[in-house]
């Protein structure tokens, strides 16, 4: 959901664990504020809640509110957790406040007591009343409240009455010229008779300082003795007389015996000495072996260890390795030309400038990047120059290959201009650079084929670590970004990241005319603000071994096949952990946002999908795909039977546009929530071919929410969305198809100028109402009605049909919407002793036009009118009496047995004799004899009789036989039921 701008988030994760020996814990915790949340306009409502749901492990997250996010008012609330677990329910509040971090568990917060009596309030804003002027919030009081505290004006009387005897006494104008006795003042205030006197030299004055009375002052200008020459006050040592030896923190040696180190003439000064800083040697040498322990500096440089010299001497790779090691040491300024450019170090950064364009070799750049490597790290920088390759560019650690405005890298063959797996590398970094490939046909529609201008890059960036099980044998390959690049008409995948531990970011890039951006056996991938068109595949593929993947805020646009992939591939299973949040995906060949080969645990939130109502790109056209959200389980090549599911996603608050199959369409998922989204403009009036009609009862196209092999899925939620098309010939068949599966649970969804009637129904389990609910309109129940269950006793009540003395209660039978039966309660008012409220059984023509009243009753009489004749079509047999059986020549049973044999119905069990021939096995003849012969239907019970061709023969009014047309086995057991229609 949408969060307040700047608002802080943190994620709550629940653990409920699995018991020992025991199934997983289900069910769900939902979140609410325990108030209304608003912005700082006191108008935008966030309700920051949601349900978190448990997985088979017992195990959920969810994103919440801050309980003092910044934005959010008002201040105070906190958050109410409902646990809804099977067999127990729990509610209590907590806090969230920000200093807990970005990530807490909920076993870990404590229960903090719930809202008092008061509530929460919104801060009050507009103009103040009462007592009170000004606006909200910061009033101040009115001027008349100000008057109301002095309404007598005492206050104002008493306040002139001081300032009148205060101008008696003491007046501020008089400048203390008014007082009775300036000595008694000073008296008073215990001054002394200085405050009177001038300064002076003389008697009765206060001494200045150039004053003969004072006495053992030292004055400027007199003479310094002792250790010190000169005249004060700027005095100088000129001799010392130390009593002991000079400490060494005064600087001296702190020995009374040991010489002083002197630092102007020749001295021999013996024992190990230890300089806490640097010390330079001037134009002098070092005699003898010169031994440095730990690290060492040279003017210039910081203080390194040991330098390895590392690489080959045939391809000068150790040689720019020395030179780098000398660099750092402060021996050289390395400005050797590195092949056909040059390269400058300049602090952190090594610059290129090509000097050989339009065509350069790699080995500059392989150069530059090695040398900053090595020395820990920095950025190489590229003119911003076309770079022409011939081989591949080789990232190593620690270092941003980053080129100024304009800088383009292209490749003379068909291979990959930046190529990682064999050497092992942690946090390399692309930014600012055009990559382009050989592809020179932009289509404007979504198309997978393209023409090439000739050899070219195939892709820009090739990474393979570790982690990668299509390969072996490479190196571990750690962290690698990608930001504000730009890949344009590469003939494959325009970057290729396999199998890298730690983080992969890509960022702000833009991807033209390329085939997808693909991701695989990841750690953990980033693919956010990025602008991808013309593809030639997907828009970004986010496949097989993902671990964890955040694809937020990208536009992509105008792609062959899906918009954005989240799936397995193979015979390899889809990413676990995701979020496709944000997004904008346009005109698409197959999917928006596809997500297969049984992904797990991950939201589609907030995401704008126009797909443009292609069904396949123009080369390869197709009816299988053209949905806005695609849900698969595994394999793909068995849809019916999944042996995994995609299971714990969440489609929310998308909306999706022109999909020509399906706006969301599920394939063997798994706790699957689709909530909150608008679905509009499903479904086209052709299929693929341009000439096929799809009718308007067509259930697997042109549907809003569709669920292939519904029975593949389970605890499907399909809540709050709205289906709708809005285009002048409608094309949406439905809004939901199937419409009632026990895998899905549908409720308050609308469905609105689609070709069918509304069937979003509420579907799912059977609900408990606890009050009595009140429908103002038809409650239309197209599977029936069902009261009472299994369990009922007592008078279990099918129905009531309520109403006021002289109305007519009734329930009606239709076809196609017309009367054909009514039975009521007639409208005869009830005027006492049980008189009214008469029941009839009426009949209606084919235009719903009444015909006759069959049977009335009347309620006080109990009389039963007949109108019309009375048939009795049925063989009637009083009492209890039953069928007698024979045995045929063919049994060996002297009498067949039979099980509840009767005129109308029974079984009958016999034995063929010990070498059987074909012919009659039993007779039955009816206690009461039929009318005319009536219909005798046999039915096998057993493998024996059905291979002997049962049939009935001699069939008359009092009876039939029973016969085999094919011999039984000896001593076989012949079973077989009767079933006689009259």
């Amino acid at each position: 959901m949408t969060f307040p701008t700047g608002a802080t988030t943190i994620t709550v994760t629940i653990n409920r664990p699995v018991p020992a020996g025991g199934a997983g814990n289900s069910g769900r915790i939902i979140f609410t504020p325990s108030t209304v949340l608003v912005d700082a306009t006191h108008k935008a409502i966030y309700s920051g809640s949601g349900p978190a749901t448990l997985d088979t492990n017992g195990a959920a997250s969810i994103d919440l509110l801050t309980t003092d996010a910044p934005g959010v008012l008002p201040t105070g609330w906190r958050w109410h957790v409902d646990e809804q677990l099977p067999g127990a329910r729990r509610t209590y509040y907590i806090g969230l406040p920000s200093t807990l971090g970005a990530t807490i568990d909920l076993s870990a917060l404590s229960p903090i007591s719930a809202p008092d009596s008061r509530g929460q309030s919104i801060p009050p804003s507009g103009p103040a009343g009462g007592a009170l002027a000004g606006t909200y919030p910061n009033p101040q009081l009115s001027t008349a409240t100000i008057a109301s505290f002095d309404a007598a004006g005492a206050a104002s009387a008493a306040l002139a009455s001081a300032v009148v005897y205060a101008d008696g006494k003491l007046a501020k104008t008089a400048n203390l010229s008014d007082l009775g006795s300036a000595n008694t003042a000073r008296t008073n205030l215990g001054l002394g008779n200085a405050a009177t006197r001038n300064i002076g030299t003389t008697t009765g004055t206060v001494a200045a300082g150039d004053d003969a009375r004072i006495t053992g002052a030292l004055q400027t200008g007199t003479a310094a003795g002792g250790d010190l020459g000169g005249t004060l006050p700027n005095p100088q040592v000129v001799t010392t007389h130390l009593a002991a030896p000079l400490p060494v923190a005064q600087g001296g040696t702190g020995s009374a015996t040991q010489p002083f180190v002197d630092l102007t003439a020749d001295q021999t000064v013996a024992g190990n000495k230890t300089f806490s800083y640097y010390t330079t040697l001037q134009t002098g040498q070092v005699n003898g072996p010169f031994n440095l322990l730990g690290t060492v500096g040279f003017y210039g440089a910081a203080a390194t260890g040991q330098q390895t010299i590392a690489g080959s001497r045939s391809d000068g790779t150790a040689l720019a390795s020395l030179l780098a090691a000398l660099n750092l040491q402060g021996l050289v300024a390395d400005t050797s030309t590195a092949g056909p450019g040059t390269m400058t170090v300049l602090g952190g950064t090594t610059q290129l400038t090509p000097t050989g364009n339009p065509t350069t070799d790699a080995a500059a750049i392989n150069t530059a990047i090695l040398t900053v490597s090595q020395r820990g790290g920095g950025r190489v920088l590229l003119s911003g120059d076309t770079w022409t390759v011939s081989s591949s560019i080789t990232p190593r650690s620690n270092v941003t290959l980053a080129g100024v405005p304009g800088t383009v890298i292209t490749h003379t063959g068909n291979s990959n201009i930046i190529y990682g797996s064999t050497i092992t590398f942690t946090d390399f970094t692309l930014e600012g650079i055009t990559f382009l490939g050989p592809v020179n046909e932009f289509p404007a529609a979504p198309k997978r084929a393209r023409t090439t201008s000739g050899a070219g890059a195939q892709t820009a960036v090739f990474l393979s670590g570790d982690l990668d099980t299509t390969g072996s044998g490479q190196a571990q390959l750690t962290n690698f970004t990608m930001r504000n690049c730009a890949v344009r008409n590469m003939s494959a995948l325009p970057i290729r990241i396999g199998g890298v531990r730690g983080k992969v970011s890509v960022t702000g890039c833009e991807f033209t005319n390329n085939q997808d951006c693909g991701f695989l056996f990841c750690q953990e991938v980033i693919y956010n603000g990025n602008h991808v068109m013309q593809g030639a595949d997907n828009g970004v593929s986010l496949s097989r071994g993902c671990q964890k993947i955040t694809c937020t805020g990208n536009t992509i646009e105008n792609v062959a096949y899906n918009g954005i992939w989240v799936a397995g591939f193979g015979t390899d299973k889809g990413p676990t952990s995701f979020a496709v949040t944000g997004n904008v995906v346009k005109n698409v060949g197959l999917n928006g946002v596809y997500i297969d080969y049984a992904a797990k645990h991950g939201a589609v939130v907030g995401n704008e999908i126009d797909c443009g109502l292609f069904r396949g790109p123009s080369d390869q056209p197709s009816d299988a795909n053209g949905a806005g959200v695609y849900i698969g389980g595994f394999p793909t090549t068995d849809r019916a039977n999944p042996t995994d599911w995609a299971t714990g996603i969440t489609v929310v608050g998308n909306h999706i546009r022109q999909a020509a199959r399906a706006g969301v369409y599920l394939n063997g998922a798994r706790r699957v929530q689709v909530t909150g989204n608008v679905i509009v403009d499903i479904g086209t009036q052709f299929l693929a071919d341009g000439t096929t009609a799809i009718s308007s009862a067509d259930a697997t196209q042109n549907v809003g929410i569709l669920m292939e092999n519904a029975s593949t899925s389970a605890n499907v939620t399909v809540a709050l969305n709205d289906v709708i098309d809005s285009r002048g010939t409608a094309y949406c068949n439905f809004g939901l198809v199937p419409q009632n599966t026990a895998g899905i649970n549908a409720y308050l969804n609308t469905m609105i100028g689609t070709r069918q009637a509304s069937n979003l129904l509420e579907t799912g389990p059977a609900r408990t109402w606890q009050s009595t609910q009140i429908f103002n309109q038809d409650i239309k129940a197209t599977a029936g009605v069902t009261s009472g269950s299994n369990a009922g006793s007592g008078t279990i009540e099918g129905a009531r049909v309520n109403g006021a003395s002289g109305s007519v209660r009734a329930f009606v039978w239709q076809t196609a919407g017309v009367k054909r039966w009514y039975m009521r309660a007639n409208g005869t008012a009830e005027g006492g002793s049980n008189a009214g409220s008469d029941w009839e059984l009426n009949s209606y023509d084919d235009s719903g036009n009444l015909l006759a009243t069959p049977i009335r009753v009347t309620r006080s009489s109990g009389q039963v009118a007949v109108n019309g004749t009375l048939a009795q079509n049925a063989h009637r047999v009083s009492g209890a009496s039953a069928a007698t059986i024979a045995a045929g020549a063919q049994s060996a049973s002297a009498t067949a047995a039979s099980n509840g044999a009767n005129d109308s119905s029974g079984t009958v069990n016999t034995t063929a004799v010990a070498s059987p021939a074909a012919g009659t096995i039993a007779t039955v003849t009816y206690a009461s004899a039929y009318a005319a012969v009536p219909k005798v239907t046999l039915t096998p019970r057993n493998a024996a009789t059905a291979s002997a061709g049962l049939y009935a023969t001699a069939e008359g009014t009092g009876g039939f036989s029973v016969a085999t047309a094919n011999a039984p086995g000896a001593s076989a057991s012949l079973s077989f039921t009767y079933h006689v229609e009259g």
